[in-house]
């Protein structure tokens, strides 16, 4: 179950029927940001691709006790190899 109110789907990067729709949302999000800005609103909206589930995970060692791990986020939450390593993305679309 999904908590956030942004959330627009997941889409798989190995299909070509989710890229295109992937890239619909982003036609989508600059047509509206367009139509805001020819009517003064200063509302605009941006278009947030999460990835999930990475091709090939990071391999790091433990500082403390040496042993190797394999890592598939950095710290910050974000995948490991960027959005070219996910297997899946997760749209959001936020107010700016």
């Amino acid at each position: 179950m999904r908590y956030s109110k942004n959330y627009r789907g997941t889409f798989s990067t190995q299909n070509a029927e989710d890229m295109i729709q992937v890239n619909r949302l982003k036609d989508l999000v600059k047509a509206m940001n367009e139509y805001n800005k020819t009517i003064n609103s200063p509302k605009r909206v941006r278009l947030c691709l999460r990835g999930r589930k990475p091709f090939v995970k990071e391999v790091v060692r433990n500082p403390w006790f040496g042993q190797l791990r394999l890592r598939s986020y950095d710290w910050g939450g974000n995948i490991v190899g960027g959005i070219k390593n996910a297997q899946f993305v997760d749209a959001y679309i936020y107010d700016r």
